[in-house]
């Protein structure tokens, strides 16, 4: 699946002048070798490309608009909830037992006669035609939306059956509001060697400056049998900064990403196996700048591996803003 910029830790970076580059010394002969990384981080990052998650991507879309128009014409006598917040409710039961299909004339989802499942709703999805469904349309499987359960969060699941195959299944849940609570997702998408599970949690808090977040995220791809954790806190006060944390493993080999963003720039440092291997420092949209700190030069291929790890600063952010928008009025998330 595609993942999108994350907006909160984007902006115009300048090169700080403070501390400058380390210069910790590394181990003579240091090397690593940077292939068994390089697919299983591109799953994470940008998903498999596949036609099926194409589908998958479409309907959760087209799901996530549909449930903002219920949200303008309060559904069942609820009204949408105030300004941007999440609120513990159970999952509406209106929406229980429903299949939706696609109106042609409207450019819709619209009620289907069939019925849908006990414990939630079924979208009917179908072939592409570019970035929208192909008319005339043809059949490509189903999303479900379902009641996972609630108590002290709200949790509701989504399953993407296309193609005859599980293309996707992960899990929504909230408590709180947007500035003091919690949201998180967490499951799995795509299939064989480059399905991508994940767990991706947000607990979002009021300062006296203005408002802070902490994003916690695992992902493995066992294909490539990698794993990724990465934890960033952000504080939202005069001027937003954050900081970063990232650890990314294959079998006999692992690297380490630790550095902050003050407001105008991210400087950071890369160890590989322990041992300081580059220095990062990352400058508005452009790609970060990585250097070797030691005597060893980076290659190519090297650098471009570094490049994807600094990326993964994005991606707890960029998974909510993609997976989220179909739980948006279950979990009382208002646009």
């Amino acid at each position: 699946m595609r993942v999108s910029s994350a907006a909160v830790l984007a902006g115009a970076l300048v090169i700080l002048a403070c501390g400058g580059e380390s210069t910790e010394p590394e181990p003579d002969g240091d090397t690593f070798d940077p292939a068994p990384f390089q697919t299983g981080l591109g799953h994470i990052l940008s998903g498999t490309g596949t036609s099926q998650l194409a589908i998958l991507r479409e309907g959760s879309d087209e799901i996530a608009q549909h449930f903002e128009i219920i949200m303008i014409a309060p559904l069942g006598g609820r009204s949408p909830a105030a300004g941007l917040s999440l609120s513990v409710q159970p999952f509406p039961e209106v929406l229980k037992g429903q299949t939706f299909e696609w109106d042609v004339t409207g450019d819709e989802y619209g009620l289907a006669a069939a019925a849908g499942p006990v414990a939630g709703a079924r979208f009917l999805v179908y072939q592409l035609s570019g970035d929208a469904y192909a008319e005339p349309l043809v059949d490509a499987g189903h999303i479900d939306l379902l009641d996972d359960g609630h108590g002290p969060a709200n949790v509701a699941r989504l399953v993407a059956e296309i193609a005859g195959e599980s293309q996707g299944n992960f899990a929504a849940y909230s408590t709180g509001t947007l500035q003091a609570g919690t949201v998180g997702i967490d499951g799995f998408f795509g299939t064989g060697s480059a399905r991508v599970e994940f767990d991706v949690d947000a607990v979002n808090t009021v300062t006296a400056a203005g408002t802070a977040s902490s994003y916690t995220a695992t992902f493995a791809v066992p294909g490539s049998d990698l794993t990724a954790a990465v934890a960033i806190d952000v504080d939202r006060g005069a001027v937003v900064t954050y900081t970063a944390g990232i650890d990314v493993a294959v079998p006999g080999s692992s690297l380490e990403l630790d550095g902050e963003y003050d407001g105008t720039a991210f400087i950071g440092v890369v160890r590989v196996g322990g041992a300081l291997r580059a220095n990062v420092v990352k400058t508005g949209a452009a790609a970060p700048v990585i250097t070797a700190a030691g005597d060893a030069a980076l290659t190519e291929p090297q650098r471009a591996l570094l490049v994807r790890v600094v990326d993964l600063i994005d991606a707890p952010t960029a998974y909510l803003d993609e997976l989220l928008p179909p739980f948006a009025f279950v979990l009382g998330l208002s646009p």
